[in-house]
């Protein structure tokens, strides 16, 4: 996704992409489960031809809701997504393609680990 496709249609919970095909699917569904199970956030990586943006959107405790995080910059402005290398692209994304990463509810949770319920 571009820089201007994932900040319309990430930080809004109730936004979707007017087609849903293999290659291009922008619903809700991610966005809302996860997202309560994810306070930490969840870390959206985008790369379109030789683009790439990332958005980090996650629960703000103090103002009770969600959304995409900003990061302020060595010049004082707000920046609500990072423009990504080439270097930070997994070898399977060719032309196009999304890595998300899901941050859990805190800091010390592992999130690699399954969940309690597939424990022997």
């Amino acid at each position: 996704m571009s820089n201007v496709q994932m900040l319309d249609l990430l930080n809004n919970l109730s936004a979707s992409g007017s087609s849903q095909n293999e290659y291009e699917n922008y619903g809700v569904g991610a966005k809302i489960s996860a997202l309560t199970r994810n306070h930490e956030g969840i870390f959206y990586e985008s790369w379109k031809n030789d683009s790439g943006n990332a958005v980090l959107i996650k629960y703000n405790s103090e103002n009770n809701v969600y959304g995409i995080q900003g990061t302020t910059q060595d010049d004082g402005k707000t920046a609500y997504s990072l423009t990504l290398t080439e270097k930070s692209k997994p070898a399977i994304i060719k032309q196009h393609g999304t890595r998300v990463t899901l941050l859990g509810m805190s800091v010390e949770q592992d999130t690699m680990l399954p969940p309690k319920a597939w424990e022997a």
